[in-house]
């Protein structure tokens, strides 16, 4: 049982509510208590959902910020395998949107809270949840992105047939992660990144770091795509001095 101090020092027991916004389903921590709190949203990798996270959530309740974990629509309905060029451009646009939405639903449901200050929003995303955190940089005061790597459009165009060249240019740009986390604000983002990777290539995690504005800060671990607790306590800790300042 995980059990917090509130103000009035009555023991608040931290048990994630289900919930459900705009057809998402997520996992909501109130740390309890009567005052405006920060609120974080937090993003899991690829095929995970709602619990992923869920242990971020918890340990950042008992800091006393709202959280709140979704499983995204690309886990919780995920497409058929295209069998066409065309068809996974169309497809790969689609399931980005519906995740971007999810995510400013998210957002949008915690700045609702009477609990919640809506001025005071962050954001954890890890592996492809982290990716996703580069187009929401409007929404939130800080993010903690974990493991987000990305290689630039130009491979994808490289290794396409000649003749389709133009047209995966002209649809992947827009989806390009390291175009869009170029605009986030000097200070707004933590990356943070393993230093044995095994799944994400060091020059696609450096592509994400380089693109990223002035200010941002950069982390190195020597941890592998999951990270590791240290990695973890960090972005909780950077998250909170950010959103309580």
């Amino acid at each position: 049982m995980v059990v917090a101090l509130t103000g009035c020092g009555s023991a608040h027991r931290l048990v994630p509510g289900p919930v459900v916004f705009a057809g998402v389903e997520g996992f909501l921590v109130d740390p309890g208590g009567t005052s405006r709190r920060p609120g974080v949203v937090l993003v899991h990798g690829s095929g995970g959902d709602r619990r992923e996270l869920l242990p971020q959530a918890l340990a950042l309740a008992r800091a006393g910020i709202v959280a709140l974990t979704l499983t995204e629509p690309s886990s919780a309905h995920p497409p058929p395998p295209a069998t066409t060029l065309e068809e996974l451009l169309r497809r790969t646009a689609s399931t980005q949107a519906a995740d971007v939405a999810a995510i400013r639903a998210a957002a949008s449901f915690l700045a609702s809270r009477p609990d919640v200050d809506a001025a005071r929003l962050g954001y954890l995303g890890w592996s492809s949840g982290a990716k996703l955190g580069a187009f929401v940089t409007g929404r939130f005061r800080a993010l903690a992105l974990l493991s987000a790597g990305a290689q630039p459009v130009a491979a994808f165009v490289a290794a396409a047939p000649s003749g389709a060249r133009a047209e995966v240019r002209s649809a992947l740009t827009p989806l390009d992660p390291i175009r869009a986390i170029a605009h986030a604000r000097p200070g707004q983002l933590l990356l943070e990144d393993g230093l044995r990777d095994e799944v994400v290539p060091r020059a696609a995690l450096r592509n994400v770091v380089r693109a990223a504005p002035h200010g941002t800060d950069v982390r190195w671990y020597a941890a592998g795509h999951a990270l590791n607790a240290r990695a973890y306590a960090d972005a909780r800790a950077w998250l909170r001095a950010r959103l309580t300042a």
